[in-house]
């Protein structure tokens, strides 16, 4: 467990900013027609996730270190 650490590679970006306003404002529950998730997928996907992994493998070698 990694205590404090953030990862902002995953928290929706300005790209979605203003596409929810909760699931009490839904129009419909069918996820393939909400604008949030078609924009937070597309961020999803522009995403490097070997570079992911080798940050996540660099922090936790460190902490390995520390301990």
């Amino acid at each position: 467990m990694w205590n404090g650490l953030r990862a902002p590679d995953f928290a929706p970006g300005p790209i979605c900013e203003g596409l929810c306003s909760g699931q009490s404002e839904c129009l419909t529950h069918d996820p393939n027609s909400c604008l949030f998730l078609r924009a937070y997928r597309y961020q999803l996907d522009q995403l490097d996730y070997n570079n992911i992994i080798k940050r996540c493998e660099n922090i936790a070698n460190k902490i390995k270190e520390v301990e």
